[in-house]
């Protein structure tokens, strides 16, 4: 008999993790600070520390939009590398424009950057690390297809810690599934598309079926579509929308 995953759990899980992400965003930026801290000598006010230099980090990589997307890692990084630099171009400013404002030294600015871009990198690896060894907050999957297409899929988030969220808890394929994915369920034939749906409760389904005819693949795609809420079409092996490297 198949899982249900649709449970209030599943259903709130990326609203879970960027909780989770944000408070481990928190820590990586105050750990950053206490280092640039103790290498450049420099003085901080408390609210400077706690509140109004992880606030403005917080808010350009909330703006970023990293609390909510799926993407590779080597993406991740590329915005949180992005989003550090406009956050102590900010933390510039705000130091500049307070009328009370210390002077800051350039040392404290450069290190606060540096040790916040890895801390933050750091940070997120491990905790997305962890918890998918645990197998905590993950996304299930189902994924309608078993060629070469669902393959290259599959290698692409068990390489890539970034896209390990989705976990693949099953197939539905009018074929043998290719070597692979012999491991994963096949769950049954394209004939059984809504029942497994609705019996597993899946919202999320990967579509790999570039090998049908237009107008059957066509078909599937509208069954499939008021069922789930999330529907992503690989059409050639060459147009999978992965990272990966």
């Amino acid at each position: 008999m198949a899982q249900n995953y649709k449970t209030n759990l599943k259903q709130n899980i990326r609203i879970i993790w960027s909780g989770i992400s944000l408070m481990a965003d928190y820590l990586a930026v105050l750990l950053a600070e206490i280092i640039a801290i103790y290498f450049s000598e420099e003085n901080l006010y408390y609210i400077d520390l706690f509140i109004v230099i992880p606030f403005i980090y917080i808010a350009f990589i909330a703006a970023a939009r990293t609390y909510r997307r799926i993407i590779p890692f080597w993406q991740r990084v590329e915005s949180l590398f992005y989003s550090s630099i406009y956050s102590i171009i900010a933390v510039l400013l705000f130091f500049f424009v307070r009328a009370n404002s210390t002077e800051h030294s350039i040392a404290f600015l450069a290190l606060l950057w540096l040790a916040s871009f890895i801390c933050l990198v750091i940070m997120r690896y491990l905790l997305k690390r962890i918890l998918d060894e645990r197998n905590i907050f993950q996304i299930p999957l189902l994924i309608i297809g078993a060629q070469e297409e669902a393959l290259a899929f599959v290698k692409a988030i068990n390489s890539d810690i970034g896209m390990s969220s989705y976990k693949i808890v099953g197939l539905i394929s009018d074929k043998i599934p290719v070597k692979g994915l012999e491991n994963y369920s096949l769950l049954g034939d394209f004939k059984d598309i809504e029942n497994i749906i609705k019996t597993t409760g899946i919202n999320n389904v990967l579509i790999a079926i570039p090998y049908l005819e237009q107008t059957k693949k066509q078909e599937i795609i509208h069954r499939v579509q008021p069922l789930v809420r999330n529907i992503c079409i690989i059409p050639s092996l060459s147009a999978i929308p992965m990272g990966g490297r």
